[in-house]
């Protein structure tokens, strides 16, 4: 015999999960999986969606503190760029560093719910 979620576990199958913590969304599946639900394949997709958002946001903070040290090393290759030349390949390479996490912080991109959520935060909103 299958097993139907109450309305208090309903909510963590749709996206209104984004608005309590990872934890308590993996407690839910796990207390669903353990009772038999019928549906083990949203479970699981629900676990996939969240394991890549975990990831994109891990990249959107990768990419947020390449761009801020890519920045000065820009300014100071192109204020010291007479003195060597060696700045010069510096000012490329730190250019090729910005323009790279411009493109990854514009395409990883969450909210600040999905934020939220992937930090674990146990706040209610």
């Amino acid at each position: 015999m299958s097993y139907t979620p109450n309305a208090s576990e309903a909510k963590f199958l749709t996206v209104e999960r984004f608005k309590y913590s990872r934890l308590e969304t993996q407690a839910v599946i796990e207390k669903l999986k353990a009772a038999n639900f019928a549906d083990l394949a949203l479970l699981d997709q629900i676990e996939k969606e969240d394991l890549f958002l975990k990831i994109r946001a891990r990249s959107y903070r990768r990419c947020k503190v390449q761009f801020l040290v890519a920045i000065p090393i820009i300014f100071l290759g192109l204020v010291f760029k007479d003195e060597f030349s060696v700045f010069y390949l510096t000012t490329a390479i730190a250019t090729y560093f910005l323009i790279s996490s411009l493109f990854g912080l514009q395409s990883n991109k969450i909210s600040k719910l999905e934020k939220k959520y992937s930090t674990n935060s146990t706040q209610n909103y």
